[in-house]
């Protein structure tokens, strides 16, 4: 099976090298596009701002409220997005 980190480095790849097929490119351009109509820059979180701890994450281990997670000594959150 291929992690998605191994398929992220082909994808990458393929761009790299001029090999990424025209249906690919407009796929992904058009996903782009969603995400830059749907103005996340609003939706934000600014400097300083609390996120609210009933918000539920995706991770390793399943899905996890924030206040589940806080208990830990640090909390780093990333942001993927992505549905290939």
């Amino acid at each position: 099976m291929t992690t998605l980190a191994q398929r992220l480095r082909e994808i990458r790849h393929s761009f790299e090298t001029g090999s990424t097929s025209p249906e690919v490119i407009e796929v992904l351009n058009a996903h782009v596009d969603r995400l830059v109509a749907s103005k996340p820059e609003g939706q934000a979180l600014a400097v300083g701002d609390s996120a609210p701890m009933h918000h539920v994450v995706e991770t390793d281990d399943g899905s996890k409220s924030l206040q589940e997670l806080c208990g830990k000594r640090f909390l780093v959150l990333t942001w993927f997005r992505g549905n290939w």
